[in-house]
């Protein structure tokens, strides 16, 4: 079914504009002490903005609008929508002449809970490419208020403050069915799956250019309809994935500058592209492989682990496949990081006593993969590789044993101050391929790419433009107690436990 503007706006029925307004007080001084204001919003129904709505789309009784202090620092207070009145109501501190206020819905998209913060996150990111999930990103403002003593009522005006865009993708003049996933990039321009929204200017400011992706399970017959936040001219390319796990390129064709309100028709007419990876293949930013590096296209790193799955366990036995994990390029910085400044157990991160499940720690083969280190003659690890770089012998126990570094890094806080290794990993961002999708390696992952740089599979003379290992120790995102995580030294073999404090490399990766 083809959007036209008031289908659009039906869709979108919710999707309101965040803006100040000013109130009319019966005090002219701030008071001394907080006051509370019963407050009453008639936010009206969407129609107000002159579009007819379809029928049954109203406000609900788990509706819930932020009130927001633009002058004063405040907690953010809760509206909630009473099906009798139809009104929002609660209370708001300290209401006079002298401040502005903002109203937000969905009140539960708010990060923050006070509002010496006048600027919020706003992100696009959870859709699923129908038009249920269209309907989740919506914002109101009251433009007029009246006050009677310490009672406050206020009507609203209804504003866009996103676009929609709906789209078809063809190959070779039909439809592209079953598809399961699209990656979108900016091929010029920023596109934003996530940016900062002014309460008070009432305008987007800093954002940084991200791809979005979509995921639907059902699957997406030929078409997909997203939200998507304002930008100056952009022209979009999207990697489209399919069940039978092909990948189709396309673009929109010219560049596009997305306006608040507005609605947008896009075909992509794509290209199919090799899919299958293999270990030791160029990874690039539109989430194709291929042996022989394509100096057209961005790499961004090389696929060392094979899955069934997107997220699924590594399985040793494959040697292609749709999807695997990646290892960046280069480490996310050159002098090294600490792993946490704070010295406690992370609720959810494994703690580990041995490196094998036996050896409290201990050495990985050295330079051909089967001898011990040139340093050390005891504490030997075993574990070994076939040729094509799969797992071959492995430690069943221990920090060894553990490939979920993925999930891992997630039980981290992102603050990169706080916790070095894993934030910094999560931070990490190439080609708009960013918004924590990286992750800091496992012990298992670590020494994966340890023994493949050793047996020259992951290496600069083999693989350009990937940049070798340093001969220094890697943190991996695993525990040994609370002071202390584990790494690997790349110079030795080594398998070790030392202080959160200590400094060393990260080097980040990815599940596609």
């Amino acid at each position: 079914m083809r959007l036209d503007t008031k289908t659009l706006y039906e869709l979108l029925k919710f999707t309101f504009l965040l803006t100040t307004l000013s109130l009319v007080s019966c005090k002219d001084d701030e008071p001394e002490t907080d006051t509370n204001y019963s407050f009453t919003l008639d936010a009206g129904q969407p129609s107000d903005d002159g579009y007819i709505i379809s029928e049954g789309l109203t406000w609900n009784s788990s509706d819930q609008i932020a009130g927001i202090n633009l002058t004063l620092s405040r907690k953010i207070e809760t509206l909630n929508y009473n099906t009798s009145s139809q009104k929002f109501s609660g209370n708001m501190l300290n209401m006079t002449s002298g401040n502005n206020f903002a109203f937000f819905y969905p009140a539960s998209a708010l990060s923050t809970e006070h509002s010496d913060t006048i600027t919020q996150v706003l992100s696009v990111m959870s859709q699923d490419g129908t038009e249920s999930t269209v309907l989740n990103y919506r914002f109101g403002f009251c433009s007029s208020v009246t006050m009677n003593d310490l009672s406050v009522t206020a009507k609203a005006t209804m504003k866009a403050i996103l676009a929609v865009a709906e789209m078809d993708f063809h190959y070779n003049g039909s439809p592209i069915n079953d598809i399961v996933k699209i990656e979108f990039r900016a091929k010029e321009g920023s596109l934003f799956g996530q940016r900062t929204f002014n309460f008070r200017k009432k305008v987007y400011e800093s954002g940084t250019n991200n791809n979005m992706v979509i995921k639907n399970s059902k699957g997406l017959n030929g078409s997909a309809i997203l939200a998507m936040i304002p930008t100056e001219d952009v022209l979009i390319e999207a990697s489209v994935f399919t069940a039978d796990g092909s990948i189709y390129l396309g673009n929109n064709a010219e560049e596009t500058a997305i306006e608040a309100g507005k609605h947008y028709n896009w075909t992509f007419d794509c290209t199919k592209e090799n899919s299958l990876a293999h270990i030791g293949d160029y990874f690039y930013s539109d989430m194709t492989v291929s042996s022989d590096l394509n100096e057209n296209k961005k790499c961004i790193g090389i696929v060392f682990a094979l899955t069934d799955t997107e997220d699924g366990d590594i399985n040793r036995a494959l040697t292609s496949s749709f999807h695997g994990r990646i290892v960046a390029l280069n480490d996310v910085n050159s002098t090294g990081k600490t792993w946490s400044t704070i010295q406690y157990n992370i609720a959810g991160m494994p703690d580990f006593t041995t490196a094998d499940g036996s050896l409290e720690e201990g050495f990985l083969p050295y330079w051909d993969g089967k001898s011990p280190s040139a340093y050390f003659e005891t504490g030997h690890i075993n574990l070994s590789l076939t040729e094509d770089g799969r797992i071959d012998t492995w430690p069943t126990s221990g920090l060894l044993s553990d490939f979920d570094g993925k999930e891992n890094t997630a039980y981290a806080d992102s603050s990169a101050i706080i916790y070095g290794a894993c934030g910094q990993a999560a931070a990490y961002s190439i080609s708009g391929i960013s918004n924590k999708r990286w992750y800091c390696p496992s012990g298992g992952e670590m020494a994966l790419l340890y023994a493949q740089s050793r047996l020259g599979i992951l290496s600069t003379k083999s693989l350009p433009p990937f940049n070798d290992f340093e001969a220094r120790g890697y943190w991996c995102c695993a525990e040994r107690e609370e002071n202390r995580a584990w790494y690997i030294q790349f110079a030795t073999g080594g398998v070790y436990a030392n202080y959160k404090l200590s400094s060393y490399f990260v080097r980040p990766l990815l599940h596609f």
